[in-house]
């Protein structure tokens, strides 16, 4: 009798257990079609429906699960579903809350830009008048944004708020003659390099480097030094390692890490990624490439969905991949006005205008499509889950606090670029109807 009484209660257990993942699955599925206003927005939503509502994880979890995701680039939402699922419910339930917070979002924007792309020629007038109408909301949020930031900024002082106009106009100055891309390059490795130490001998350096990286990418000089770019890259590389290496030998291990739980965790996104990308390899080889660019756009996305729109622009449009025009016209509006993640419908969209603009084909276009949904979520809860088991440690380094103190600013500079493409954008299109 008392083992059939236990038996009875560990098939109780399990049947709440498979209740609890199925209620925990349903939650970030509707969170993710309700999810408008960004990533941040749906933080007391999650709270809300898991904490106080069903009782799956507590506040104090979720809470930690939002300053590792804002200390990191990515997916808010998905990572904080993936960690509130990894630690509930295991692999499993780590996988299904992240795809189940991102499926919505993205699989509005693949129809909408899918339409887009077939009927286009039929309908593109109309599209045209609504992505100006949709174009005024987004430079509308754009510049809350940055009126936010430099807010926030002038809480700390009115110093730190001089700073950061300064930088960000230094920023959307240097944005027209280097793309997005390598502006946060330039900005990273100042911060490695320095480590907030800006003696006169680090400053001779980073102006040295700095002046040769900028001679050696800009082509508006009479001289050519392009083929000197890769020595001046190297060097950069070098420096940045050694600043980072520097900084770590200061701080020391703090204690022991789990190893072995880390490679689970993030190997698990490797190999999730590669499910994704490799049978649409068999199709078209450039899938490697496309999925290499959304990986990378995806760790340097510090600063949130509307940051992730200048990194996308720098490497999808910038790299020839996709168009101006779809990108602005198309991408943009749609990502804004849908609900759910913007860094996953951004680079679920981009992948389907790169499958189409190579092969013309609707089917390619979705199978990209499906690798860059993919890409977006692996990308982005890899480096959750490695710095939520590192974040004791991480957040003793002082470039992951120089980071987290200047990447705003950084990011506002690339905004206003950003809100100056769409003016011309719109603009053109204005007088493309006038005529």
């Amino acid at each position: 009798m008392c083992e059939s009484y236990i038996g009875a209660t560990e098939k109780s257990v399990a049947r709440i257990r498979v209740s609890q993942a199925g209620q925990f699955i349903r939650s970030m599925f509707w969170i993710g079609c309700i999810g408008f206003g960004g990533g941040s927005a749906l933080i007391p939503v999650i709270e809300k429906e898991i904490a106080d509502r069903q009782g799956i994880d507590e506040k104090q979890n979720i809470d930690k699960d939002v300053v590792v995701a804002s200390i990191t680039p990515g997916a808010l939402p998905v990572e904080i579903a993936a960690s509130i699922g990894r630690r509930k419910f295991g692999i499993r339930g780590m996988i299904a809350g992240a795809v189940m917070m991102a499926l919505p979002g993205a699989l509005m924007t693949v129809a909408l830009v899918a339409v887009l792309s077939v009927f286009q020629e039929k309908i593109l007038s109309v599209v045209n008048m609504i992505s100006i109408g949709v174009s005024v909301f987004i430079l509308y949020l754009l510049f809350s944004y940055i009126r936010k930031m430099l807010k926030d900024c002038g809480e700390d002082g009115k110093h730190r708020k001089m700073k950061a106009i300064f930088l960000m106009l230094g920023v959307f100055v240097l944005s027209f003659f280097i793309s997005s891309v390598q502006v946060l390059i330039l900005a990273f490795f100042s911060i490695f390099f320095t480590r907030g130490n800006y003696s006169k001998k680090n400053l001779i350096i980073l102006t040295g480097i700095i002046s040769s990286y900028l001679l050696t990418h800009v082509q508006v000089f009479s001289f050519d030094l392009s083929g000197w770019h890769p020595v001046v890259d190297i060097v950069m590389g070098i420096l940045g390692c050694y600043g980072i290496f520097c900084n770590i030998a200061d701080t020391g291990w703090k204690r022991e890490k789990n190893w072995g739980i880390i490679a689970k965790d993030v190997g698990t996104w490797v190999v999730f990624a590669a499910v994704f990308v490799v049978p649409v390899w068999f199709v078209n080889h450039e899938i490697m490439c496309f999925s290499g660019r959304g990986i990378l756009s995806a760790w340097m996305s510090f600063g949130g969905g509307d940051a992730y729109m200048t990194i996308a622009d720098g490497i999808f449009v910038g790299g020839g991949m996709i168009t101006s025009q779809q990108y602005y016209n198309h991408i943009v509006p749609a990502v804004n006005v849908l609900p759910g993640s913007i860094l996953c419908k951004t680079l679920a969209a981009a992948g389907y205008y790169t499958g189409w603009n190579l092969t013309q084909n609707i089917g390619v276009g979705l199978l990209f499509s499906i690798a860059g949904f993919g890409c977006s979520i692996a990308a982005s809860c890899s480096i959750f889950m490695l710095a939520y088991h590192l974040y004791d440690y991480l957040i003793t380094l002082q470039v992951f606090r120089i980071i987290r103190k200047w990447i705003r600013p950084i990011i506002g500079g690339l905004l206003m670029k950003i809100m100056v493409m769409l003016c011309l954008q719109n603009i053109g299109m204005v007088m493309t109807f006038m005529k």
